[in-house]
């Protein structure tokens, strides 16, 4: 149990960041309070801080850009195969399921959802701007071609408000 300084309440030690120099190793101030000390230092402070970064951004301009830079040579091939769409997750390598509703799954690959990729090399082109795949049985894991039709958000949205209905009968 520590006192907090500011709202000079007793709170739990966990309810307090670790501080090192301390001598409990504690912060003085509870985390709440912490973070209402710097939301108040934020707004203050508002114009310097932005100036800080934009300072800090250009002073480390050439240094970011050389990192970049050696990042793209030592990753060619891996960022080749990103833009292609031949990675599923950049960082796992694998396809992931996300969750969306009680009932709605999406897995992406590339970054990009599954279906549209199935119908992209169906279609042998790119989805055009307005055009979205709708999966007739409702099962967004289902992407057998069979399972997926091209149509606009408009027609989507149609079908999608007639299946309500039908479900609410």
């Amino acid at each position: 149990m520590k006192k907090c300084k500011m709202c000079e309440q007793i709170k739990q030690e966990s309810e307090f960041y670790v501080k090192y120099d301390s001598r409990d190793r504690l912060s003085p101030y509870c985390k709440q309070c912490c973070s209402e000390r710097n939301k108040q230092y934020r707004h203050k402070n508002h114009t310097e801080i932005l100036l800080r970064q934009k300072r800090a951004y250009y002073q480390n301009r050439d240094k970011r850009l050389l990192g970049q830079k050696r990042y793209a040579q030592r990753n060619r091939e891996k960022i080749r195969a990103y833009r292609k769409g031949q990675y599923d997750n950049p960082r796992t390598g694998k396809q992931y399921i996300k969750k969306q509703g009680d009932k709605r799954y999406w897995v992406y690959y590339g970054g990009r959802a599954v279906h549209d990729v199935i119908a992209e090399k169906i279609l042998g082109r790119r989805l055009q701007k307005g055009e979205v795949v709708h999966h007739h049985d409702n099962n967004g894991l289902n992407n057998n071609y069979s399972n997926l039709l091209i149509c606009t958000r408009g027609y989507h949205t149609s079908l999608h408000e007639k299946i309500k209905a039908q479900a609410i009968q």
